[in-house]
C-alpha cells in the first residue's frame, strides 16, 4: 500500500488485472490499455459505408480498365487514361498546383499497383 492511497492493484500493472485501477509510482492510476468489460468494436453494419460519390468513381475507373479500348492501348496510353481519369479527382483534393504533381507520382506506378491504388 502506497502511503495515503488504499491498495487497488500493484504498482506498474502487476496483479491488479484488467477492470482494476493499478496505482503507479505516485499514487496515480495508470491509463488502461484495453477498452472496459462489455464495449464492443463497432459490428459491420455500424461502420462507415463508402459514399455513393467514391463508389460511382469506383464504378467509372473499373468501365475504364475493363475496356477494350484500355486493353489495346500500351503502357503509355493505359497510364494515360488513368491520369486523364484520376486527375480531377485529386485535384478536388488537393490543389490545382499538386494536382499534376500527385498524378504525376501515381501514375509511375507499376501498372498492377496502379490500378490496386486508384
Amino acid at each position: 500500500m502506497i502511503r495515503g492511497v488504499p491498495h487497488q492493484g500493484a504498482p506498474f500493472g502487476g496483479r491488479g488485472g484488467f477492470g482494476q485501477p493499478q496505482i503507479a509510482v505516485g499514487g496515480h492510476p495508470m491509463p488502461q490499455t484495453q477498452p472496459p468489460f462489455g464495449v464492443r468494436p463497432p459490428m459491420p453494419s455500424q461502420r462507415a459505408q463508402i459514399p455513393d460519390q467514391d463508389r460511382q468513381y469506383q464504378v467509372a475507373f473499373t468501365q475504364i480498365t475493363n475496356s477494350e479500348d484500355y486493353k489495346k492501348d500500351d503502357e503509355d496510353g493505359k497510364k494515360t487514361r488513368i491520369g486523364d481519369f484520376i486527375y480531377n479527382y485529386i485535384e478536388k483534393l488537393s490543389s490545382p498546383d499538386d494536382a499534376p504533381k500527385i498524378t504525376g507520382m501515381i501514375i509511375d506506378l507499376d501498372e498492377k499497383d496502379l490500378i490496386e491504388s486508384v
